[in-house]
């Protein structure tokens, strides 16, 4: 076996190595794609079988699903600066985008909330519709209402983004309540 310098057995056997290389690329590759396969699977099957059905909660878990959608999908406002806040701007493509429609329309798979829109149904109804109404608030109060600029606060926009958010899901939980159990519980399932 010749010593070679390491230019020199590049020059000598310019593809050495790399058939091993690619033998354990593609290994893993496969490792990979196998584990991802089985992780679809897993949380395809996340609601085979016999699944535990919705069971009534309390309405006032609508209010925590309001405000981690909004934590969610409004970003903090921290400063003047546009990479710091929720301006027009990101008002106007939140708005565009459907947003607050879409955040409602996927809860419809949370657990959570449709245990909790159980709840809100059995409420007399003038009662559920005062709870309904104070779900229709923003996270945070305007710079304008703190008198400063604080990450404790929002933009007019993003105050706007969040509102939206609570209507949107209010409205959502609203209507999902005028169903029959059985029938929230099929719209869980995707039935």
């Amino acid at each position: 076996m010749s010593m070679l310098l390491p230019e020199a057995a590049n020059e000598a056997t310019p593809n050495a190595g790399v058939s091993g290389d690619l033998d354990q690329q593609a290994k893993a590759g496969e490792f990979v794609h196998a584990a991802l396969a089985l992780t679809v699977a897993a949380i395809l099957c996340s609601g085979c079988g016999n699944p535990s059905p919705l069971v009534p909660s309390n309405a006032t878990n609508i209010i925590a699903v309001i405000q981690s959608a909004q934590k969610a999908n409004v970003p903090a406002s921290v400063g003047e600066y546009a990479y710091q806040c929720f301006t027009d701007l990101d008002y106007k493509a939140f708005v565009g985008d459907g947003s607050a429609k879409n955040v409602a329309g996927r809860l419809v798979r949370d657990r959570a909330f449709m245990e909790a829109v159980l709840a809100l149904r059995q409420m007399p109804e003038p009662v559920r519709e005062e709870f309904l109404r104070s779900c229709r608030k923003p996270l945070r109060p305007t710079w304008t209402e703190l008198a400063r600029v604080s990450s404790a606060g929002q933009t007019a926009a993003g105050q706007r983004a969040e509102r939206d958010i609570a209507d949107a899901v209010a409205d959502r939980a609203a209507g999902l309540s005028a169903h029959s159990p059985q029938e929230i519980e099929a719209t869980f399932r995707g039935q």
